[in-house]
């Protein structure tokens, strides 16, 4: 029995790392890129007016079908073991920070950060024993986006918002055999991918005094790379608070 899953754990670990291998080769490009980004920013910021910071609480879908062939893989390594998916990386909050400036009264340009989560998760467990496998995705996203408002009524505002950078993601798998009175074995794997992304979003702004505003939006995440293993895809819906410096 323990050698069986060895062998399992093996092929899964071969399966793995030859998918992200191969979907990784741009690392260093897009690491590259990110400097650039910045170096551009600052740039550009030198003769900005003024300044906005922001924080907004999101919802994200995600797309995953590549994720999720993987995590069908592991099960089919442990056939006729009737395990299940009872987790396939669902949406999740989100959390982003913005750094704006003002280049008119209209129009901001700056950087932003957001931190994604989201996993997935096979399980079986009966009398002779337990399998487990936690597979765990986290990501920061790194871009420029740029912002028109427009004056709809006396303190709201339409705004359109768009972004445009790279999205750095790590993956964990976390495989955990039990075999009641026998024995046990975990095995981990860790990965990591960089992605291009962009993000067009519509929403509405409400000024609560000069300097604060409260925020709603809704919009879009489009992986543009075609060869990738993760892929954040998927809607985007937003609340949050902006502050002028």
């Amino acid at each position: 029995m323990r050698q069986l899953y060895e062998d399992n754990f093996k092929s899964n670990r071969v399966l793995i790392m030859g998918a992200v291998k191969s979907l990784i080769n741009n690392l260093d490009r897009m690491k590259n890129a990110v400097i650039y980004v910045v170096l551009f920013f600052v740039s550009i910021s030198i003769s900005a007016q003024s300044a906005r910071f922001s924080y907004e609480l999101g919802y994200g879908t995600y797309g995953m079908k590549n994720m999720k062939d993987i995590q069908n893989q592991l099960i089919k390594t442990y056939s006729p073991l009737p395990i299940k998916s009872v987790l396939q990386f669902p949406g999740y909050y989100n959390h982003t920070f913005s750094l704006d400036y003002y280049l008119s009264d209209n129009v901001l340009f700056g950087i932003n950060t957001t931190y994604l989560t989201t996993g997935g998760r096979d399980h079986l467990k009966d009398y002779s024993g337990e399998y487990k496998a936690d597979i765990l995705l986290k990501a920061y996203q790194f871009g420029l986006e740029s912002e028109y408002t427009e004056r709809i009524d006396r303190n709201l505002d339409i705004f359109f918002n768009f972004k445009i950078g790279v999205i750095h993601s790590d993956l964990k798998i976390t495989e955990n055999i039990v075999v009641y009175h026998v024995d046990s074995l975990t095995n981990n794997s860790n990965y990591d991918e960089w992605s291009p992304f962009v993000e067009p979003t519509i929403g509405f702004s409400y000024s609560i005094s000069k300097k604060i505003q409260a925020k709603i939006s809704i919009g879009a995440n489009v992986d543009t790379s075609t060869n990738i293993l993760i892929d954040w895809s998927g809607l985007r819906t937003r609340i949050g608070i902006a502050y002028s410096l």
